[in-house]
């Protein structure tokens, strides 16, 4: 994947780039009302990334990644809509998901400039830290394609990003539950068959066995809201 990060501002501009002060312990429906789809944030995100796409979508490499997206969303059920409106949406899910994922990882660091916030939305921010699998070159990385740069919509994609990024920073996600987006999720991205928490639990533990043979790999091709990777990690 490559992108060119822009010089100026190194610094971000938002005003928690220094300080975390005043952050909220969210429980599930808060996070629902700040981040679901009848939120602002949402909103202004989804309307920004839609200018995005379609200022950019008759580039391949954007272009490519809609039509991988709609092939596996065929895959997975005829019945789910395949538009431009739905991949947006789970474009606003992934960034949601990975600038969540860095509060829980470091809740005392705000995200301090351009290059760590591109650098969480690409996943090098995760893999150098060893987490891995987490987004390296997924579809909705068409948002940092080269071409984006070269049409002159760096500065929108960081603005999306970034607004987004302090709307997650008022929060604490240090104590956050495992599936604290899950809702979310069913809303934006909806499965056919959604796992309840206590079967996942029951199957790892009993079933697989991994409380016992803790040096088990676990591999979840359709993990949805991971509901088998939480229970296998707990």
């Amino acid at each position: 994947m490559s992108y060119h990060s822009p010089e100026h501002p190194k610094v971000r501009s938002s005003k928690l780039a220094s300080s975390l002060p005043n952050q909220d312990h969210p429980g599930s429906g808060a996070i629902e009302d700040a981040f679901g789809p009848n939120s602002s944030i949402f909103n202004e995100t989804t309307e920004r990334l839609t200018s995005i796409y379609q200022q950019a979508n008759h580039v391949p490499s954007v272009a490519a990644r809609f039509r991988e997206w709609q092939r596996f969303r065929r895959l997975t059920s005829v019945e789910l809509t395949t538009d431009e409106s739905s991949f947006t949406n789970q474009t606003y899910l992934a960034l949601l998901a990975r600038i969540t994922a860095r509060c829980f990882v470091a809740p005392a660091s705000p995200i301090f400039d351009n290059e760590e916030l591109l650098e969480i939305v690409n996943s090098d921010y995760f893999t150098r830290r060893g987490i891995s699998n987490f987004g390296e070159g997924d579809i909705f990385s068409w948002l940092l394609s080269e071409s984006i740069w070269e049409l002159n919509l760096g500065e929108l994609v960081l603005e999306t990003i970034q607004n987004l990024a302090d709307a997650a920073e008022r929060y604490n996600f240090n104590d956050a539950y495992p599936g604290a987006l899950d809702s979310i999720f069913q809303q934006l991205a909806p499965a056919r068959q959604t796992i309840p928490r206590w079967l996942a639990e029951y199957i790892v533990k009993h079933e697989l066995g991994l409380a016992d043979q803790s040096n088990l790999s676990l591999l979840d091709t359709a993990c949805g809201t991971g509901a088998f990777l939480c229970a296998a990690i707990e």
